[in-house]
């Protein structure tokens, strides 16, 4: 696993920008873990994909702590599937990645 960031040291240029490789994301999601942040992670990250399908107003309402963690587990899942996600999976890998690049641009640590 990568080195973590907690959220008051993240910088927007240890973010990388939505077009990368999907490889550059997972790292940087690996730089949180998430199964230290969220009692019961994979309940959490599955409801919010769950209400990201239903529209995509969730993601806004989530802390930054909650979208690192979202990240992460996506990171955790497509490796255990062995393959990067495509579509509509990494269009909300890339709406969590702008959202977290929001809150770091507002200073909104949590």
């Amino acid at each position: 696993m990568s080195d973590e960031i907690h959220n008051t040291d993240l910088r927007l240029d240890q973010i990388p920008p939505i077009d990368s490789d999907y490889s550059q994301i997972a790292d940087f999601a690996l730089t949180f873990d998430g199964y230290n942040k969220i009692k019961d992670i994979a309940l959490f990250a599955n409801k919010v994909v769950a209400a990201f399908q239903n529209g995509h107003a969730i993601v806004v309402k989530l802390t930054l702590t909650e979208l690192r963690a979202c990240l992460f587990y996506e990171q955790r899942r497509y490796r255990h599937f062995g393959e990067d996600p495509e579509g509509k999976d990494r269009d909300y890998i890339n709406i969590i990645v702008l959202e977290i690049i929001k809150r770091v641009e507002d200073h909104r640590t949590d």
